[in-house]
């Protein structure tokens, strides 16, 4: 029996291992501790409650004060949470109507369970796949789905998504062709997220490759009221000083880094530079060899391929993940749901962009001019 036992541990262990290495130790420890060791070891968590003291729709009109920590951002009224992770909470992002929207959009779509997704990695077998999605299984108990922009057969309800759309970008700083597509998620009883990180297929034991284009940022956006006491909080469990949980309220979105950004500023290449000799603008060149000003994380120098069709920046690289962005949805409690939208945006305009970018307008001033020579 202990030969058995012994054999089993090894098997799972390198199996599992390099999922270890790479994600880091935090985040299976989440995934495995009780809640009262938590409690007992780690400080008490910081409740935050968008809207709480004051109404959006007064405070942007000039009525009243805002509440310490508040701030009016062009439409927006939004709090700082946290410098590390560095998230930020949008109180007014969504109207009610909004958020309407999205959820009958989601109860149309036959959301599933788990992922239909392959796990890839350079350091993971491909075959253990099936023991991946097992395990991913565990870790997402709600139900989801891509909203796809091109799946949207009503001229009206694809009006009504990418002016939503379009919110998202003006938030984020990153355009929407960039991002991928809407993610809808619902929550019932005892659903919940356990702790992963948003930035994924990330071997931290190799190079970090600019081609990987990783989720730079998230938004996500609550679509309804959970209710006091229902449980279905946002948590950020390495947040400085202590664990930060943001109780989901309608309309209400969060904002995070996922990844650590090289200290350089972004490249302009004007229009189709880099594609065809440079174009004769005297504007920046693509650095074909580099991972722009910088090596990678391991000393060495990681690659960044030409500019893709359509693509007029060169970004800062991702060199790293931010450990701090480990965070978690917490179970809903019984009698209650949860809806979420979540976007995850890219640094980079990359091929599967024009499927977003066709739908969202972008086409007309990326796509020509990178037909240049």
């Amino acid at each position: 029996l202990a030969v058995t036992l012994s054999l089993c541990a090894v098997t799972i262990w390198i199996r599992v291992g390099p999922l270890v290495r790479s994600y880091g130790e935090e985040m299976f420890y989440y995934l495995i501790v009780p809640g009262w060791v938590r409690w007992l070891l780690e400080p008490a968590p910081l409740i935050i409650t968008p809207r709480e003291g004051f109404e959006p729709a007064t405070a942007m009109d000039g009525g009243g004060a805002l509440p310490t920590g508040v701030e009016r951002w062009g439409d927006y009224l939004i709090t700082r949470v946290s410098a590390t992770p560095n998230v930020t909470l949008v109180h007014n992002f969504m109207t009610r109507e909004e958020c309407a929207f999205v959820r009958a959009l989601g109860r149309k779509m036959g959301m599933v369970s788990g992922t239909r997704f392959p796990v890839t990695n350079g350091k993971v077998d491909a075959s253990a796949a099936s023991l991946y999605d097992y395990v991913y299984g565990l870790v997402r108990t709600s139900v989801g789905e891509y909203l796809y922009y091109d799946g949207l057969e009503d001229a009206n309800d694809l009006r009504r998504m990418v002016a939503i759309a379009k919110k998202v970008e003006a938030v984020t700083g990153l355009a929407v062709g960039n991002s991928e597509a809407p993610f809808v998620q619902h929550y019932g009883p005892s659903a919940r997220f356990r702790a992963h990180y948003d930035m994924y297929n990330v071997d931290v034991t190799a190079p970090f490759p600019y081609r990987d284009n990783p989720r730079s940022r998230t938004l996500l956006a609550y679509l309804n009221d959970v209710g006091a006491n229902g449980g279905g909080e946002t948590e950020f469990m390495l947040a400085q000083l202590r664990p930060i949980r943001v109780v989901p309220a309608e309309g209400a979105a969060l904002i995070w880094g996922n990844c650590e950004l090289e200290d350089v500023a972004p490249v302009d290449l004007g229009f189709g530079l880099g594609l065809g000799g440079g174009g004769g603008s005297g504007r920046g060149v693509w650095d074909e060899g580099r991972c722009m000003g910088g090596a990678g994380p391991h000393g060495e120098v990681a690659t960044a391929p030409g500019p893709l069709t359509g693509e007029t920046t060169q970004w800062p690289c991702c060199v790293g993940r931010t450990r701090a962005s480990l965070h978690q949805s917490r179970p809903v409690r019984v009698g209650h749901e949860k809806w979420t939208m979540t976007m995850w945006m890219h640094q980079r305009f990359t091929s599967e962009s024009q499927t977003y970018a066709d739908e969202l307008g972008y086409s007309r001033d990326l796509a020509e001019p990178a037909t240049q020579s």
